[in-house]
């Protein structure tokens, strides 16, 4: 069934969102992966290694987030007040 899923995904949004989604997943798994080794590599512990993997994808997940919300609320915005002022200058000419 998730392949079913995601084939439908890509012919409804396209191959932009999933690439997006593919990037998402793979930069935060990719970089927690290297501070793993790197942290073993220094002789940490393979739990304090592995913590401090997931510590740096979820903190990047989360500042990727925050980007996306900022992002959303800034662009969605505008609009709104096109419209607004759309509409006062319909009012002015009646």
């Amino acid at each position: 069934m998730p392949g079913i899923y995601a084939l439908v995904q890509i012919e409804r949004y396209g191959m932009r969102s999933l690439r997006f989604g593919l990037v998402s997943l793979a930069l935060p798994s990719t970089l927690a992966a290297s501070r793993t080794e790197g942290l073993l590599a220094d002789g940490a512990s393979e739990a304090v290694a592995l913590t401090g993997g997931c510590r740096l994808a979820f903190t990047l997940s989360l500042a990727l987030l925050v980007a996306a919300f900022v992002t959303a609320y800034v662009v969605l915005r505008r609009p709104r007040a096109g419209a607004e002022r759309a509409a006062e200058l319909q009012r002015e000419r009646a």
